[in-house]
């Protein structure tokens, strides 16, 4: 079968929802070499990954997760792909610990980086976060901070099958469009950035068909996050309909950025960003360029949670509380919390 499949792929023919889901399947109980996890991952990533590929994909390694205990919170999520090759500051991480302070339920579904110089389970361990929480830790983390972290490897075991194939390619590959889907939390509501435009519709298609209520898959110039400095390209999800427009820095009433303001460096470098900028040290050109780029992305899932009538309103909302420099006290809480739980394992 895995053969058929990849000659199907090498002849530029796209797989249906069952057999994306077959093949994977048998990816993920670790039933496929790693050259043919090759062949399949570069076949996708070169004829481009369809809906019906990508939702089969989906299918299986949620099939073959350990889930997040369930509760009453709804739950939300700030999330890039990664895959972009900009190497940027970890923006949706701040995101989340942002709007954890301001009241929003994130359960942030993350993973080491691969081919940028800090994911975000990198920068949350320099900050003293412990990122190896059982998932009855990570929920009563959500449940007393507004915060939790989902370290991937810890929710989909299979992934260990491809990882030293995707660590050798170092390249983007379908496992970087998957990472946001497979959130163990189901997240209804979702901020998704993705390393190009052309998949923001699919991935929007992806997030309706596993249960999502509302999101916004946003690429900015190949960015995946919202950006300032560029026009940023939206599929959003919304009462089970899927709309597709661009907005830029003046919908959210916000200057316009230079591209080199959020760029990011090793996770010391992020982790000392993180901490100025959420501490409202925000004086500075590059750290207040940060903050607006903050603001926007915050302002986007404040939107999709039907917080805030629009756009500036949610800009406008963010930015008053970072200035007001109380975010990093959650930081400081949730690794006071996970460390705790360190020592109780």
């Amino acid at each position: 079968m895995p053969n058929e499949i990849l000659e199907k792929l090498y002849a530029g023919n796209s797989l249906s929802s069952y057999e994306s889901y077959d093949v994977f399947s048998k990816l993920i109980t670790g039933k496929l070499d790693s050259h043919l996890i090759t062949s399949l991952l570069i076949a996708l990533k070169i004829k481009g990954e369809t809906p019906l590929e990508i939702s089969g994909a989906v299918k299986a390694l949620k099939e073959n997760s350990i889930r997040l205990p369930t509760s009453n919170q709804i739950v939300s999520d700030s999330c890039g792909t990664g895959g972009s090759g900009k190497n940027t500051v970890n923006i949706s991480t701040m995101v989340a610990f942002v709007l954890a302070e301001y009241g929003l339920a994130i359960a942030k579904h993350g993973n080491r980086s691969i081919s940028s110089q800090c994911g975000s389970a990198d920068v949350l361990e320099s900050l003293g976060i412990n990122i190896n929480l059982t998932p009855e830790q990570a929920h009563h983390c959500l449940q007393k901070t507004n915060f939790t972290f989902l370290f991937a490897p810890g929710y989909h075991p299979g992934v260990k099958h491809v990882m030293p194939v995707r660590n050798a390619l170092q390249t983007r590959t379908i496992f970087n469009l998957l990472g946001p889907l497979i959130n163990p939390a189901s997240p209804k509501y979702q901020l998704m950035g993705i390393y190009s435009k052309d998949l923001c519709f699919a991935a929007a298609e992806s997030l309706h068909l596993s249960g999502c209520q509302g999101a916004m898959v946003v690429n900015s110039g190949g960015y995946d996050e919202i950006t300032l400095h560029n026009e940023t390209n939206v599929a959003e999800l919304c009462n089970g309909v899927i709309s597709e427009y661009q907005i830029s820095h003046s919908d959210f009433g916000l200057p316009k950025t230079q591209s080199n303001d959020i760029s990011g460096q090793a996770p010391d470098v992020n982790k000392q960003i993180l901490q100025d900028v959420l501490s409202g040290n925000i004086s500075d050109e590059k750290n207040r360029a940060i903050a607006y780029t903050i603001s926007a992305n915050a302002s986007a899932l404040l939107k999709i949670n039907n917080k805030v009538d629009n756009l500036k309103d949610g800009a406008d909302l963010i930015m008053s509380l970072l200035e007001s420099g109380k975010c990093m006290g959650k930081v400081d809480q949730v690794a006071k919390l996970t460390q705790e739980h360190c020592l109780k394992r």
